[in-house]
């Protein structure tokens, strides 16, 4: 099976900060230079600018722990996929136009991952094994 779910979240995590970088860079210089500290509630755009960094770079890590999850044939974590869906459907409800329509195959494949799934490795119907 191919791993694309993490490398999904992580290539929309990358566009997001990406965005967040170019989308305003007058008000990453201005934050800047007021020394970062409480500077994004003081720039004209930089609350805006943090959100698309910000989760830019949680969706790069997310997206990272699913690659990893997907290389170990498991099933996802009910939180995972969980969660990855109430985030997804979450954000598009109360922002339709936006990129939360783009976590919607993922979302969708995690749960499917998670719940239609039967033709895993005996002893590994949970989630993830516990270290040693």
């Amino acid at each position: 099976m191919t791993r694309w779910i993490g490398r999904w979240i992580a290539c929309v995590g990358a566009m997001h900060v990406g965005m967040g970088a170019a989308a305003d860079v007058g008000a990453l210089r201005a934050m800047w230079h007021l020394g970062l500290w409480g500077a994004a509630a003081r720039v004209p755009g930089g609350e805006r600018v943090l959100w698309l960094l910000a989760t830019g770079c949680l969706m790069l890590a997310v997206g990272g722990l699913a690659d990893a999850m997907e290389a170990i044939p498991v099933r996802f974590p009910r939180w995972f996929a969980l969660g990855l869906a109430a985030f997804t459907a979450g954000g598009a409800l109360l922002l339709p136009l936006s990129g939360f329509w783009l976590l919607v195959p993922p979302a969708v494949a995690a749960l499917a991952r998670r719940y239609l799934r039967s033709d895993w490795a005996p002893g590994r119907s949970g989630s993830l094994p516990l270290p040693r």
